[in-house]
């Protein structure tokens, strides 16, 4: 008599396990039909290890790039810049302008010709300007990035994108590590790179078969951007900023404007003009935006470069009070509002005021649209 319940339950579960493979298939089938938001997500796909600098942009590749609020084709160039290829000789009718940063500068979440890079040299046709920015970068491998690679272009101008993450980041070093020492600034370049570097080693994907899925990919999404709102509203962490104390951020103060000395030192050597532009964060442009679990400390840092350039006798330029204005007067939003990184109106409006300057300055000319 046993059998007759073992064999209900056993139909029981092989209906719940065919209607939910049906319901996924539908489902399936209708994302990949009406929805255009899928994306294939390629982490880390664009980086690989580089003896020296830790993590390189990989030369020469396309593939398509996304997360939550965006998709976009990521191309490099033959020596792994997010630009056109660069020709050997510089164009005697152009400024050529070598652009360090990280993801922000890169471009992360727009395409290559939205990039402030890309959209400077459009606004500046005079200006050739060559994207230099690497993902997860700080300023120390933006000085490595360009005793190594970066002269090798001959720049006219080194502009340096700095974001505020800088000053959390580089005391600690994901591959090389900095320190000063009696005043002197050092590097210690490991034999090699810790398995765990974040940058230097592809991110293996947990579900690799789940990840060509549109509803995975769909659902997913939407269980980040509810978990990061509930976390939100609740007041816990949402997100991981490497907060320091007092005297940890001085620290990490006098470590930044070392490397920034010497990035302008040898800028300055090699025949270079070197200028800072400093990327505000979200929240400093939208009033509204709470991270929680992101201390001032570490991301007003407009005043100090300021004092820095006033110093060294190199042009900053704080882009947070444009941003300001522009968000105030055209309302579009010049950041995603769960990635964080800017959107093609953010660099759009980074490159807008980064050409403005470098007119005051004389280094370009009118802009033209």
């Amino acid at each position: 008599m046993a059998d007759g319940p073992l064999k209900r339950r056993i139909l029981d579960g092989v209906l719940v396990v065919v209607s939910l493979t049906l319901t996924f298939a539908v489902l399936e089938i209708g994302f990949r039909l009406f929805w255009d938001g899928y994306y294939f997500r390629a982490p880390r796909e664009n980086i690989q290890f580089h003896p020296k600098l830790g993590w390189a942009n990989k030369p020469s590749i396309r593939l398509e790039y996304g997360k939550a609020e965006y998709r976009v084709i990521v191309e490099h160039n033959s020596m792994g810049l997010r630009s056109p290829e660069v020709p050997e000789r510089k164009p005697p009718d152009k400024v050529r302008t070598l652009v360090l940063g990280d993801s922000m500068t890169y471009g992360l979440g727009v395409e290559n010709d939205e990039t402030y890079s890309a959209r400077l040299e459009q606004f500046h046709p005079d200006l050739e300007v060559i994207n230099g920015g690497v993902p997860a970068y700080s300023t120390g491998e933006e000085l490595l990035f360009l005793q190594e690679l970066g002269f090798d272009l001959s720049p006219d101008i080194v502009l340096i994108g700095f974001f505020w993450n800088d000053l959390g980041e580089a005391p600690r070093g994901r591959h090389a590590r900095f320190s000063l020492e009696n005043g002197t600034l050092t590097v210690h370049v490991p034999d090699a790179p810790p398995l765990d570097t974040r940058s230097s080693e592809p991110k293996q994907r947990r579900h690799p078969l789940l990840s060509r899925s549109y509803t995975y990919r769909f659902v997913s999404d939407r269980i980040k951007i509810a978990r990061y709102i509930l976390r939100e509203k609740l007041g816990l962490w949402v997100r991981e900023a490497g907060i320091l104390d007092e005297d940890a951020a001085e620290a990490a103060w006098d470590l930044v404007l070392a490397l920034l000395r010497e990035i302008v030192r040898v800028s300055v050597e090699q025949g270079a003009k070197p200028l800072i532009a400093v990327i505000p964060d979200q929240v400093q442009v939208k009033s509204d935006v709470r991270i929680v679990g992101l201390d001032p400390i570490l991301f007003t840092v407009q005043e100090r470069l300021l004092e820095f350039g006033r110093e060294a006798g190199v042009p900053v330029i704080d882009l947070l009070p444009g941003f300001q204005e522009i968000y105030s007067r055209e309302g579009e939003p010049l950041y995603y509002r769960f990635d964080r990184h800017l959107t093609p109106a953010g660099h759009r409006a980074a490159a807008h005021l980064i050409g403005r300057e470098l007119e005051r300055l004389g280094l370009a000319g009118s802009r033209r649209e």
